[in-house]
């Protein structure tokens, strides 16, 4: 029987603006919170249900590329400076900086209560114990910029990308990295990794404006997708993990069916959705309101109402 799209229904809820530069790094608490870092050094704090202004936390004289929760109530940072900032959201205070890596930072992510990565323009992988907010070990991956990385929590696996066109598949033991394989994935740069918990997927976008799929068992192409016409700066999975969004240099949001062969249901652009003007460059999709948050070189930021019904055809 041949395919139909499920019924997509998208709204524009409402439009954050308040940041002086591109919005390039965004997260969320359970509380319907979601915070922002932006070009103008700023971190701010959103309400998504209320859809209240922003509340600036603090502000650095640096860009800020990448922010993460670290056990819902610490903010870490990640600034182009290499240095990742701290914030107490409880006490609503400045706890300290560190000066994590040489060079921008691109990805900070919690692996567990205890620990946290970051990844930077330096090729360094760093290992942090959260309680201390001290980083355990430093490792060299590449000698170009690490951009993404996602862990595997069922098979402790580590994968990471990077701007010389490679994904690294690791077995991560306590401290210790063990490389399992290194493969040519996206040229010239691997932008963002995801991986889905139904299926042995791993996800990858990159500059060369394609969606490819892997096994994560056994790092064979499973599917490639041209998916935009310009680099996919950041890739996210519904809560329910059937859908997958993708954002891109060339302004669009795009939605496929995981189910269905990656099948594309839904574009969110300009025209159609007054959707943002410039480079999206990441977004969120919250488990608790059905919405989702991106972020654009626009310096906006965009809620959206998604309504997904698979027994509804187009």
């Amino acid at each position: 029987m041949a395919y139909q799209r499920p019924f997509v229904r998208v709204q524009k809820l409402h439009e954050y603006t308040g940041h002086k530069a591109p919005v390039f790094g965004l997260c969320s608490d359970k509380q319907g919170n979601f915070f922002s870092a932006s070009g103008d050094g700023l971190i701010a704090k959103w309400d998504s249900q209320s859809l209240s202004d922003a509340k600036a936390l603090f502000q650095a004289f640096v860009p800020f590329y990448t922010v993460n929760l670290l056990n819902n109530f610490i903010l870490a940072c990640g600034a182009s400076n290499g240095i990742i900032y701290f914030y107490h959201l409880k006490n609503q205070n400045f706890i300290k900086s560190v000066q994590a890596h040489e060079k921008s930072i691109f990805q900070i992510l919690p692996i567990s209560q205890d620990v946290f990565l970051s990844i930077g323009g330096d090729g360094v992988l760093n290992l942090w114990d959260t309680i201390s907010l001290t980083i355990q070990k430093k490792i060299a991956i590449s000698h170009q910029s690490l951009r993404t990385i996602f862990y595997d929590p069922q098979q402790k696996r580590l994968f990471i990308g990077a701007s010389d066109s490679k994904i690294r598949a690791f077995e991560l033991h306590d401290v210790n990295l063990l490389l399992l394989k290194e493969w040519k994935a996206h040229e010239p740069s691997v932008f963002s990794l995801i991986g889905t918990p139904q299926y042995p997927y791993l996800i990858s976008a990159g500059r060369d404006a394609s969606i490819r799929v892997w096994n994560s068992h056994n790092f064979e192409l499973i599917y490639e997708i041209p998916a935009h016409i310009q680099t996919i700066n950041h890739l996210q999975l519904s809560p329910d993990a059937s859908y997958l969004l993708s954002v891109s240099m060339d302004k669009l949001i795009k939605l496929w069916d995981i189910h269905h062969d990656f099948r594309l249901i839904k574009v969110i652009d300009k025209n159609r959705n007054d959707s943002h003007t410039a480079s999206v460059n990441h977004v969120l999709w919250l488990d608790y309101n059905d919405s989702i948050i991106s972020c654009s070189d626009d310096k906006k930021i965009i809620q959206w109402a998604i309504d997904i019904n698979p027994q509804d055809k187009e």
